[in-house]
Order: structure tokens, then C-alpha cells, then sequence
């Protein structure tokens, strides 16, 4: 190849990468934290109402004293298989 042509195969190449957008970049409102605020306390709520939380629980689950702790890691550990399995075979892109 000549040096004219690796000039236009480079900035090609340079123009393919200056089309893409980086997500970090994009400006939102303060607002659009609000959704994540709100499923978050949504999350404690339900975790302090589950006992998730309390070190209690946590301290029964590192003595092998209560099945409970070990039915909440189990049960999340499924539902992400499942939901795992339903992303890949329907092809959805984050």
C-alpha cells in the first residue's frame, strides 16, 4: 500500500470511531435520579422488612443456624438464571 492510502485507511478508520457516542456524556437533568432514588428505597424497604438486613439474620446465616438467609441468596440466585436465560434467547440489548 502506498502512504496515500494508509493516510485514508487511518482517517477512515478515525471517523468510525468519532461517530460513537459515549453514554457518560450525555447530559441529563437532576430529575432522571429520582427513578433510581426511589427503586432503591423501595429495595431497603424491602429488605429491612425481610430481615435481610439485620445482623441477627446474617449472624444465624455464618453459624448455620437458619435457613433463611440462604432462601434469600438461593432465591435471587435463580431468578437471575431465569432472567439470564429469557435476555439471551429473546436477543434484548441493555
Amino acid at each position: 500500500m502506498t502512504t496515500e492510502n494508509l493516510k485514508n485507511v487511518e482517517n477512515d478508520e478515525f471517523e468510525l470511531k468519532a461517530t460513537c457516542i459515549n453514554n457518560s456524556d450525555i447530559k441529563k437533568p437532576w430529575t432522571a435520579n429520582l427513578v433510581y432514588a426511589f427503586i432503591g428505597m423501595l429495595f431497603g424497604i424491602v429488605f429491612v422488612k425481610a430481615e435481610i438486613v439485620s445482623w441477627f439474620r446474617i449472624q444465624e446465616m455464618f453459624r448455620f443456624e437458619s435457613f433463611h438467609m440462604y432462601g434469600v441468596i438461593g432465591t435471587a440466585v435463580v431468578v437471575g438464571m431465569i432472567s439470564v436465560f429469557i435476555i439471551k434467547n429473546l436477543i434484548l440489548k441493555p
